[in-house]
Protein backbone atom coordinates (compact mmCIF):
# COMPACT_ATOMS: atom_id res chain seq x y z
CA UNK A 1 0.00 0.00 0.00
CA UNK A 2 1.28 3.44 -0.89
CA UNK A 3 0.49 6.60 1.05
CA UNK A 4 0.38 9.95 -0.70
CA UNK A 5 0.51 12.99 1.58
CA UNK A 6 0.22 16.27 -0.33
CA UNK A 7 1.53 19.40 1.35
CA UNK A 8 -0.93 22.15 2.25
CA UNK A 9 -0.48 25.15 -0.02
CA UNK A 10 -1.29 28.66 1.29
CA UNK A 11 -4.17 30.44 -0.37
CA UNK A 12 -2.02 33.45 -1.21
CA UNK A 13 1.71 33.48 -1.86
CA UNK A 14 3.97 36.49 -1.50
CA UNK A 15 5.45 37.45 -4.85
CA UNK A 16 9.13 36.50 -5.12
CA UNK A 17 11.40 38.68 -7.16
CA UNK A 18 13.76 36.91 -9.54
CA UNK A 19 17.49 37.02 -8.84
CA UNK A 20 19.28 39.42 -11.12
CA UNK A 21 21.26 36.61 -12.70
CA UNK A 22 22.83 38.94 -15.28
CA UNK A 23 24.37 40.97 -12.45
CA UNK A 24 25.76 37.76 -10.93
CA UNK A 25 27.29 36.82 -14.28
CA UNK A 26 28.92 40.25 -14.53
CA UNK A 27 30.36 39.86 -11.04
CA UNK A 28 31.80 36.42 -11.83
CA UNK A 29 33.40 37.61 -15.07
CA UNK A 30 34.64 40.88 -13.54
CA UNK A 31 36.09 39.44 -10.31
CA UNK A 32 36.54 35.77 -11.18
CA UNK A 33 39.48 33.67 -12.33
CA UNK A 34 39.99 31.34 -15.29
CA UNK A 35 39.75 27.67 -14.31
CA UNK A 36 40.07 24.40 -16.19
CA UNK A 37 37.13 22.35 -14.90
CA UNK A 38 37.28 18.56 -15.41
CA UNK A 39 34.39 16.19 -14.68
CA UNK A 40 35.03 13.26 -12.34
CA UNK A 41 33.59 9.82 -13.12
CA UNK A 42 34.07 6.40 -11.56
CA UNK A 43 36.67 4.23 -13.24
CA UNK A 44 35.22 0.84 -14.24
CA UNK A 45 38.32 -0.98 -12.96
CA UNK A 46 36.49 -2.50 -9.95
CA UNK A 47 38.13 -5.63 -8.60
CA UNK A 48 36.48 -8.52 -6.78
CA UNK A 49 38.48 -10.33 -4.12
CA UNK A 50 37.77 -13.18 -1.72
CA UNK A 51 38.21 -12.27 1.94
CA UNK A 52 37.62 -15.07 4.48
CA UNK A 53 34.88 -16.59 2.36
CA UNK A 54 33.22 -13.24 1.56
CA UNK A 55 33.18 -11.69 -1.89
CA UNK A 56 34.25 -8.04 -1.71
CA UNK A 57 34.23 -5.55 -4.55
CA UNK A 58 36.84 -2.82 -4.48
CA UNK A 59 34.79 0.00 -5.92
CA UNK A 60 36.17 3.04 -7.68
CA UNK A 61 33.81 5.20 -5.64
CA UNK A 62 36.00 4.40 -2.65
CA UNK A 63 39.08 5.56 -4.56
CA UNK A 64 40.61 2.09 -4.39
CA UNK A 65 40.63 1.04 -8.02
CA UNK A 66 43.21 -1.32 -9.44
CA UNK A 67 46.67 0.04 -8.70
CA UNK A 68 47.84 -1.10 -12.14
CA UNK A 69 45.06 0.74 -13.99
CA UNK A 70 46.81 3.12 -16.45
CA UNK A 71 43.79 5.42 -16.59
CA UNK A 72 42.93 6.19 -12.95
CA UNK A 73 46.27 4.96 -11.52
CA UNK A 74 44.54 3.29 -8.60
CA UNK A 75 42.44 6.26 -7.47
CA UNK A 76 39.18 4.95 -8.93
CA UNK A 77 38.51 8.36 -10.53
CA UNK A 78 38.53 9.21 -14.24
CA UNK A 79 38.68 12.83 -15.39
CA UNK A 80 37.11 13.91 -18.68
CA UNK A 81 35.38 16.77 -20.53
CA UNK A 82 37.79 19.63 -19.71
CA UNK A 83 36.13 23.04 -19.87
CA UNK A 84 37.72 26.45 -19.45
CA UNK A 85 35.33 28.45 -17.26
CA UNK A 86 35.18 31.67 -15.29
CA UNK A 87 34.44 31.35 -11.57
CA UNK A 88 34.80 33.14 -8.25
CA UNK A 89 37.24 31.68 -5.75
CA UNK A 90 37.36 32.42 -2.01
CA UNK A 91 40.11 30.93 0.15
CA UNK A 92 39.39 29.52 3.61
CA UNK A 93 41.76 32.08 5.12
CA UNK A 94 39.64 34.87 3.61
CA UNK A 95 36.37 33.60 5.12
CA UNK A 96 37.27 31.36 8.10
CA UNK A 97 33.72 31.29 9.51
CA UNK A 98 32.34 29.59 6.39
CA UNK A 99 34.97 26.84 6.72
CA UNK A 100 34.80 26.47 10.52
CA UNK A 101 33.02 23.12 10.22
CA UNK A 102 36.09 21.60 8.57
CA UNK A 103 38.30 22.53 11.54
CA UNK A 104 41.96 21.78 10.96
CA UNK A 105 41.05 20.11 7.67
CA UNK A 106 40.28 23.54 6.19
CA UNK A 107 43.99 23.87 5.32
CA UNK A 108 44.37 24.42 1.58
CA UNK A 109 40.61 24.77 1.03
CA UNK A 110 38.65 27.22 -1.07
CA UNK A 111 35.07 27.76 -2.21
CA UNK A 112 34.38 28.03 -5.93
CA UNK A 113 31.23 29.67 -7.31
CA UNK A 114 30.35 28.88 -10.91
CA UNK A 115 27.64 29.90 -13.36
CA UNK A 116 24.31 28.01 -13.17
CA UNK A 117 25.09 25.98 -16.29
CA UNK A 118 28.38 24.71 -14.78
CA UNK A 119 26.97 22.05 -12.45
CA UNK A 120 29.98 20.95 -10.43
CA UNK A 121 30.16 17.86 -8.23
CA UNK A 122 32.43 16.21 -5.68
CA UNK A 123 35.78 14.92 -6.96
CA UNK A 124 35.64 17.33 -9.91
CA UNK A 125 39.02 18.91 -10.61
CA UNK A 126 39.72 22.64 -10.96
CA UNK A 127 43.04 24.03 -12.22
CA UNK A 128 43.82 27.76 -12.00
CA UNK A 129 45.17 28.68 -15.42
CA UNK A 130 46.73 32.03 -14.51
CA UNK A 131 48.19 31.24 -11.07
CA UNK A 132 51.33 29.31 -10.13
CA UNK A 133 52.60 27.71 -6.94
CA UNK A 134 55.78 25.92 -5.86
CA UNK A 135 55.66 22.13 -5.70
CA UNK A 136 58.30 19.68 -4.44
CA UNK A 137 58.56 15.95 -5.04
CA UNK A 138 61.00 13.06 -5.38
CA UNK A 139 60.69 10.96 -8.54
CA UNK A 140 62.22 7.58 -9.37
CA UNK A 141 64.50 7.77 -12.40
CA UNK A 142 63.58 5.00 -14.84
CA UNK A 143 64.96 6.51 -18.05
CA UNK A 144 66.11 9.68 -19.75
CA UNK A 145 62.72 11.40 -19.35
CA UNK A 146 61.53 12.25 -15.84
CA UNK A 147 57.88 13.28 -15.52
CA UNK A 148 56.75 15.20 -12.41
CA UNK A 149 53.31 14.57 -10.96
CA UNK A 150 52.17 17.91 -12.39
CA UNK A 151 53.36 19.52 -15.64
CA UNK A 152 56.04 22.14 -15.05
CA UNK A 153 54.73 25.65 -15.80
CA UNK A 154 56.94 28.39 -17.24
CA UNK A 155 56.24 32.02 -16.36
CA UNK A 156 57.85 35.26 -17.50
CA UNK A 157 57.97 38.23 -15.14
CA UNK A 158 59.98 41.36 -14.42
CA UNK A 159 62.68 41.31 -11.73
CA UNK A 160 65.21 43.88 -10.57
CA UNK A 161 68.75 43.57 -11.91
CA UNK A 162 71.46 42.48 -9.39
CA UNK A 163 73.56 45.59 -9.98
CA UNK A 164 70.65 48.07 -9.77
CA UNK A 165 67.30 46.83 -8.51
CA UNK A 166 65.60 49.99 -9.78
CA UNK A 167 66.13 48.73 -13.32
CA UNK A 168 63.82 45.95 -14.44
CA UNK A 169 64.82 42.85 -16.37
CA UNK A 170 62.68 40.06 -17.81
CA UNK A 171 63.18 36.68 -16.13
CA UNK A 172 61.82 33.20 -16.88
CA UNK A 173 61.04 30.74 -14.08
CA UNK A 174 59.97 27.09 -14.12
CA UNK A 175 62.45 24.60 -12.55
CA UNK A 176 63.79 26.00 -9.28
CA UNK A 177 65.99 23.18 -7.93
CA UNK A 178 66.91 19.73 -9.29
CA UNK A 179 69.22 17.28 -7.47
CA UNK A 180 69.55 13.50 -7.41
CA UNK A 181 70.51 10.45 -5.34
CA UNK A 182 71.66 7.05 -6.57
CA UNK A 183 69.82 3.74 -6.09
CA UNK A 184 71.30 3.41 -2.58
CA UNK A 185 69.93 6.81 -1.58
CA UNK A 186 73.32 8.55 -1.59
CA UNK A 187 73.11 12.12 -2.87
CA UNK A 188 75.10 12.74 -6.06
CA UNK A 189 77.87 15.28 -5.32
CA UNK A 190 80.66 16.95 -7.25
CA UNK A 191 84.41 16.78 -6.57
CA UNK A 192 84.06 19.16 -3.62
CA UNK A 193 81.27 17.20 -1.98
CA UNK A 194 78.54 19.65 -2.96
CA UNK A 195 75.26 18.16 -4.24
CA UNK A 196 75.11 18.33 -8.03
CA UNK A 197 72.36 20.65 -9.27
CA UNK A 198 71.05 19.89 -12.74
CA UNK A 199 70.35 22.93 -14.93
CA UNK A 200 67.76 23.35 -17.66
CA UNK A 201 69.15 23.63 -21.20
CA UNK A 202 72.54 22.49 -19.87
CA UNK A 203 71.69 19.06 -18.48
CA UNK A 204 68.09 18.58 -19.63
CA UNK A 205 65.38 20.12 -21.78
CA UNK A 206 61.85 20.94 -20.66
CA UNK A 207 59.33 19.23 -22.95
CA UNK A 208 56.03 20.72 -24.08
CA UNK A 209 54.29 18.34 -21.65
CA UNK A 210 56.25 19.77 -18.70
CA UNK A 211 58.68 16.85 -18.28
CA UNK A 212 62.49 16.81 -17.91
CA UNK A 213 64.28 15.21 -20.87
CA UNK A 214 67.91 14.44 -20.00
CA UNK A 215 68.47 12.76 -23.36
CA UNK A 216 67.84 15.94 -25.33
CA UNK A 217 70.94 17.75 -24.01
CA UNK A 218 74.54 16.50 -23.79
CA UNK A 219 75.02 17.27 -20.11
CA UNK A 220 74.99 15.45 -16.77
CA UNK A 221 72.24 12.92 -16.10
CA UNK A 222 70.92 11.41 -12.85
CA UNK A 223 71.66 7.70 -12.33
CA UNK A 224 68.96 5.36 -13.62
CA UNK A 225 67.36 3.62 -10.65
CA UNK A 226 68.05 6.59 -8.43
CA UNK A 227 65.75 9.39 -7.33
CA UNK A 228 65.41 12.95 -8.55
CA UNK A 229 64.37 15.80 -6.23
CA UNK A 230 62.50 18.47 -8.18
CA UNK A 231 61.20 21.85 -7.05
CA UNK A 232 59.15 23.54 -9.75
CA UNK A 233 56.25 25.86 -10.59
CA UNK A 234 52.82 24.49 -11.52
CA UNK A 235 49.25 25.69 -11.77
CA UNK A 236 47.30 25.27 -8.49
CA UNK A 237 44.73 22.47 -8.65
CA UNK A 238 41.81 21.70 -6.34
CA UNK A 239 39.53 18.69 -5.90
CA UNK A 240 35.85 19.14 -4.99
CA UNK A 241 35.07 17.68 -1.56
CA UNK A 242 31.56 18.93 -0.75
CA UNK A 243 28.72 20.83 -2.45
CA UNK A 244 27.06 23.03 0.20
CA UNK A 245 24.71 24.48 -2.41
CA UNK A 246 23.96 21.52 -4.66
CA UNK A 247 20.27 22.37 -5.13
CA UNK A 248 20.54 25.89 -6.48
CA UNK A 249 17.23 26.96 -7.97
CA UNK A 250 14.14 28.96 -7.02
CA UNK A 251 10.56 29.16 -8.20
CA UNK A 252 9.74 32.72 -9.15
CA UNK A 253 6.14 33.69 -8.41
CA UNK A 254 5.02 37.09 -9.58
CA UNK A 255 2.30 37.87 -12.08
CA UNK A 256 1.45 34.76 -14.04
CA UNK A 257 2.60 31.13 -13.60
CA UNK A 258 5.67 30.17 -11.56
CA UNK A 259 9.00 30.09 -13.36
CA UNK A 260 12.02 27.98 -12.45
CA UNK A 261 15.31 29.85 -12.22
CA UNK A 262 18.68 28.15 -11.73
CA UNK A 263 21.24 29.88 -9.53
CA UNK A 264 25.06 29.90 -9.40
CA UNK A 265 26.59 26.73 -7.93
CA UNK A 266 29.10 26.60 -5.06
CA UNK A 267 31.50 23.80 -4.19
CA UNK A 268 34.13 23.46 -1.44
CA UNK A 269 37.51 22.22 -2.66
CA UNK A 270 40.87 21.16 -1.25
CA UNK A 271 44.29 21.38 -2.87
CA UNK A 272 44.98 18.22 -4.82
CA UNK A 273 48.17 17.17 -3.01
CA UNK A 274 46.40 17.60 0.37
CA UNK A 275 43.22 15.83 -0.74
CA UNK A 276 45.14 12.75 -1.86
CA UNK A 277 43.45 12.05 -5.22
CA UNK A 278 46.26 12.44 -7.72
CA UNK A 279 45.64 10.37 -10.86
Amino acid sequence: MSVVIPGKRPVKLRPRKPLQIDEVRKQIFDQGVDLLWEHASRCPCDEKIELQGMSVTLSGSLSVGRTVCPHCKGTGILYHSPNQIRAQLVYASQDPRSFAGYGEFATGMCRITTLPEHRTSTYDRFTMLDGVMRLREVIEVTGSVVTPRRPVTTITEEHGTPSDDTIGTIATLDLLHVTAADAAGVVVVDGEGVPVEYVKDTDFALTSEGALDFGAVAGSSPPVGGRLSVEYLAHPRWIGVESPSMQRHVHIASKGPEALQYLPVRIDCRLEFIHGVVP
